[in-house]
């Protein structure tokens, strides 16, 4: 003998009764004292570092403790800042003075081009190299933002 197979509607049912079940022993637990629930705190949201002053409020501004208003500014804001000017300095500094016979410096940033235009022509074919540039950028970014995401 083999077992019919529980439909989607009797599943269902028995589902929402059984959360009312649990729901109702629970409020009676809560009302007698047996069972506490506690809300966990709000989760805190990155830590304000500055504020730009606004001359007056915005949907977006906070409150300062002058009494003034302005748009918070946060970690995370301030560490996307600094990775963005590393990289403009990093890869300022690669891109100088190629020459036809690579030395180490040239060398790994065309291994860097190789890797990514290889990556992009996988996946896009020959069209890929209009894109080769905004990609390599969005996942050098993300890795970096990533990997500094846990020290700070």
């Amino acid at each position: 003998m083999s077992k019919k197979p529980m439909s989607f509607k009797v599943f269902a049912g028995v589902a929402i009764v059984a959360a009312v079940v649990i729901n109702f022993i629970l409020k009676v637990a809560v009302k007698a004292g047996a069972v506490s629930i506690l809300t966990p705190p709000l989760v805190e949201g990155p830590k304000v570092v500055f504020f730009i002053p606004t001359p007056h409020k915005f949907s977006f501004a906070m409150e300062m403790a002058n009494g003034g208003y302005g748009i918070p500014v946060t970690i995370t804001v301030v560490t996307t800042w600094v990775l963005i000017a590393l990289f403009f300095l990093f890869f300022n500094w690669g891109l100088k003075n190629l020459e036809m016979i690579p030395g180490k410096k040239q060398a790994f940033f065309e291994t860097l081009y190789d890797v990514y235009n290889s990556l992009v022509t996988q996946m896009f074919g020959k069209r890929g190299k209009e894109f080769i540039v905004y990609i390599s950028a969005l996942i050098s970014f993300i890795a970096i933002s990533n990997i500094t995401s846990f020290f700070v």
